[in-house]
Formats: C-alpha cells, structure tokens, sequence
C-alpha cells in the first residue's frame, strides 16, 4: 500500500521544470545559431583570401613572363592612378571591337610591344582583383629585396592586395591584405 501512495505523487514534470528546460534548450539553439553564422562569415573571409592569392600569383605569372620589361622599362610611381594601357586588347582572349570574330576562325594574335603588354597585364589585373574582391584595391611598387645584399629597387616588384572582410563581427578596423613579392 505504501509502494502505490508514493507512486501517487510523482506523476510527472510541473510547469516550472519543463518551462526551465524550454529555456536552457532555447538558449543553447541560440549559442549554435551565432556559432554557424560565424563559420559561414569566415569562410566566405578564406574564400576572398584565397581570391586574392590566386589573382596575385597570377598576375606575378604575367610579370615573370615579360620580365625584361617589368625590370627595365616601367615605371610604377604612378600605378594605379596614370598607368592604364593605350592598347586594351593585348590578349586573344580580349579581341579588338573592330575585328571581325566569328566562331569558325579563332581570335587574331594582338601585335603589342612588351611595354603595352605589360601595361595591360597591370590594368587587367587591377580590373579583376576590383571586379572579384568586395573593395578591392591593387598596389605595385618596385621595393628592395631584403633577402639580397644588393638594393637594387628594380629586381622586386611588390604586389599588394587590399579587400573588405565579409565578417562583420570582426572590429579590428584593419582591412585584409595580401603581399607578393616578385623577384625579377
């Protein structure tokens, strides 16, 4: 008889318990929500940081591959602000507006001097790093290798990328930077 009286009075949770595993519960969803916004924000900031590196080895690729204009010829005081090609179709890929192109014949070979490729190369990358990155900004400067004993200021070119974070819980006030340097 006993056994049945105690079994009487615990029938089940009371309003207060289940209201407070209601709230626990909530404010744990709450922590793994912030938690995966959070992820998503950065590692939409790895993508653009991996964008960013991919266009800087690719435009070191076009500096190496024209590297007796890049060494000589170039002065890159000026860049971005006055440095933009007279020819803008120094590629296969970017034909001339005036050329006829159809699908059968393949693009015509552009007939530009180092100097213009090199130009181009530079405005190309400028507009892709500005047309891929949110904010994107370019620098090239000729700097001095630390690594050498020579200063020569003509054998490395520093490219510098700048770009805005997708993370906006991130306060440091500083903007992502990529740096690659180019020894010639």
């Amino acid at each position: 008889m006993r056994y049945r009286q105690k079994m009487i009075h615990k029938k089940g949770f009371t309003l207060v318990e289940v209201l407070v595993s209601v709230v626990i519960l909530g404010i744990g969803i709450l922590g793994i929500i912030n938690l995966q916004s959070r992820a998503l924000m950065d590692n939409q900031d790895a993508y653009l940081r991996t964008q960013a590196i991919l266009l800087a080895y690719d435009m070191s690729d076009r500096i190496r591959a024209n590297a007796e204009i890049w060494e000589e010829d170039i002065d890159l005081s000026d860049f971005p602000d006055n440095f933009a090609p007279t020819y803008h179709f120094c590629s296969t890929y970017d034909p001339d507006a005036d050329a006829a192109v159809t699908l059968a014949s393949p693009p015509a070979t552009p007939n530009c001097t180092g100097l213009e490729l090199a130009a181009y190369d530079a405005y190309r990358w400028k507009r892709d790093v500005e047309g891929i990155l949110p904010d994107g900004a370019v620098l090239l400067e000729q700097v001095s290798d630390p690594n050498t004993t020579v200063n020569n200021p003509n054998e490395t070119i520093r490219l510098t990328i700048d770009w805005g974070r997708a993370s906006q819980h991130i306060t440091t006030g500083k903007t992502p930077t990529y740096y690659l340097d180019v020894r010639l």
